[in-house]
């Protein structure tokens, strides 16, 4: 996803500025992304808000890729594990891509809009 594909609106005072998710400027004021809330944000913004029973986390044992997903049989569920020894020594802009690569193939999983694709781990 291309760093034009991908923004949001943010308000300052009267004026509406166009901030872009991986915006560099981002790397200084935003360092350390709470992930919960890039999830909810991410859900809303992108997805319309069909992935809300995915259950994204941190894992501290992840260290050979930054993200996976995944479908729990037990609980019926999906969910998005990222790597937090990879990712917090990476830019913000990798976390953000993670996040959303994992969201874009949890989304075509769910909906069926590629018939035969699995949930690849890594």
């Amino acid at each position: 996803m291309s760093n034009r594909d991908s923004s949001t609106n943010k308000k300052c005072g009267n004026e509406t500025k166009l901030i872009w998710l991986v915006d560099p400027q981002l790397e200084l004021t935003d360092q350390t992304p709470d992930i919960y809330e890039m999830f909810a944000n991410f859900n809303v913004m992108f997805f319309e808000n069909k992935l809300s029973a995915v259950t994204v986390d941190w894992s501290l044992r992840m260290t050979q890729c930054a993200g996976m997903r995944g479908f729990n049989p037990e609980s019926g569920g999906c969910y998005i594990r990222l790597s937090r020894p990879m990712l917090c020594l990476r830019k913000r802009s990798d976390l953000v891509e993670t996040l959303l690569e994992n969201f874009i193939y949890l989304f075509l999983f769910v909906f069926n809009h590629m018939p035969g694709l699995s949930l690849i781990k890594c």
